[in-house]
């Protein structure tokens, strides 16, 4: 590919198609660039757009199609071989939007104990969704701290440390840990977690009042609502 763009840059005898290949190259760059610091090819407009920019940097003259055509058919092998990978490819991006599909139904339950209940459906099938398992740790969560007895910490603790195995550096997750621990009447742990939470993100309002309430009542077990989802 960039051969081809390098052939139709150079030529000379057809100043046109030059001057499309070189604006079509400018724009495949800066896409690139603005790829490597933002997300801009994830949205379908940009990626159709960067694509249509490869095909009018790369289109072939009339005079090469017969050479192309004779490559494409000794590279046939390769071609089948690319389509099943981006069929499995495309099944793999169905499988984690249904997912994503089944988290977000589980976030609108209402009550925290049918959060648990879709939320069990789901990770044997997506283990992979490492906020499914911090959603339902904070489902159990919501509910010791409305004084049900009937939840254990190793539950909760269990899908924290799935989160953390998936994602060590989430300064939520970090947090959520740390007020397991306190809520255990493990102090010298839950300071260490929470910690370690500030440490990875000292600018998250809810960790740092929830570290506030800590420090200024040690003896409370703090409603644990504040530390989700604040960036």
């Amino acid at each position: 590919m960039i051969g081809l763009a390098r052939e139709r840059i150079a030529e000379r005898d057809d100043p046109v198609r030059r001057g499309i290949a070189i604006g079509a190259v400018a724009g495949v760059v800066g896409l690139l660039v603005h790829a490597w610091i933002d997300f801009n090819l994830h949205l379908p407009a940009n990626a159709l757009a960067f694509a249509a920019l490869i095909g009018l940097a790369t289109a072939p003259r009339r005079g090469d199609m017969a050479a192309l055509e004779s490559r494409a058919h000794e590279a046939r092998g390769w071609r089948l071989l690319l389509a099943a990978v981006l069929v499995l490819a495309a099944l793999a991006s169905a499988w984690r939007a249904a997912g994503a599909w089944s988290l977000d139904r589980a976030r609108r339950e209402a009550s925290p104990r049918s959060r648990i209940t879709v939320l069990g459906e789901l990770l044997p099938t997506h283990p992979y969704l490492t906020e499914a398992y911090r959603e339902r740790a904070r489902a159990r969560m919501t509910l010791v701290a409305a004084g049900s007895g009937t939840v254990r910490f190793a539950l909760i603790e269990h899908d924290l440390a799935r989160a953390l195995a998936l994602r060590p550096l989430w300064a939520e997750a970090w947090a959520d840990r740390a007020w397991v621990l306190w809520a255990k009447g493990d102090r010298g742990q839950a300071r260490l977690a929470l910690d370690r939470a500030l440490a990875l993100d000292p600018t998250h309002p809810g960790i740092r009042g929830f570290a506030v309430r800590l420090e200024s009542d040690a003896d409370t077990r703090p409603d644990p609502a504040p530390i989700t989802n604040l960036k």
